[in-house]
């Protein structure tokens, strides 16, 4: 559930920031019509724009910037949005990492536990005059019971 939370988070904040640097782009070439023929329409800041690939959307600043060829002078830009995605793709190998720890803790500690059963087992059926099959049963229930 968590992950396809988060999944949905990313195309939107993505697609919020492929938008919004082409509706940038896009003020920047077309001059407001009725205050003076050169001047432009208000912008989007650069702030902002950093801000939402910071957010998660810097795929879309990516995109946006070769596809748009907008911002691709700035240094700040071709520089910032490639370390920022680089930042968040190893902070998501971090965080699967993190959350699958407990996972590979819980499966070593089953196996620990299954491998002491056996060893139980074999003792018993050394020492005891229980039927082997009969014994087999008992701890396939045991195992069974406790995961």
């Amino acid at each position: 559930m968590y992950l396809s939370v988060v999944l949905y988070y990313l195309l939107a904040i993505n697609l919020l920031t492929f938008v919004a640097y082409g509706h940038d782009k896009w003020k920047a070439r077309h001059p407001h019509p009725h205050i003076h023929p050169r001047r432009t329409r208000q912008r989007t800041s650069e702030a902002t724009l950093m801000l939402l690939a910071a957010l998660g959307g810097s795929v879309g600043a990516l995109l946006a910037m070769y596809l748009f060829r907008h911002k691709t002078l700035h240094k700040k830009f071709t520089l910032g949005i490639p370390l920022i995605l680089v930042a968040q793709v190893v902070l998501a190998i971090v965080c699967a990492w993190l959350l699958t720890a407990n996972d590979r803790a819980g499966r070593s500690g089953k196996t620990e536990s299954a491998e002491v059963k056996m060893d139980d087992m074999t003792d018993k059926i050394g020492t005891h005059e229980e039927s082997t099959i009969e014994i087999i049963k008992h701890h396939v229930y045991e195992v069974r019971g406790s995961a």
